[in-house]
């Protein structure tokens, strides 16, 4: 995510670009907001990913700490 993030939101600001100046007065808009959009989309999958990870590694120690108690 560290590499791939940046380089797909710098695409949509320069696709957005390209659309401005072939005359689509939305493509400025578009320039700001798609980035702007898949930035936070990527970073909230990215977060849900690591709670779900954290959330499979405590109960594995839960499961492995009770073994040992029982």
């Amino acid at each position: 995510m560290l590499t791939t993030a940046p380089a797909y939101t710098t695409n949509l600001f320069l696709q957005g670009i390209r659309e401005f100046i072939q005359g689509h007065p939305m493509g400025l808009v578009n320039a700001v907001g798609y980035p702007l959009a898949a930035g936070i989309t990527l970073s909230t999958m990215a977060a849900a990913l690591e709670i779900l990870i954290l959330a499979a590694a405590a109960q594995q120690i839960g499961a492995d700490l009770s073994a040992l108690v029982a």
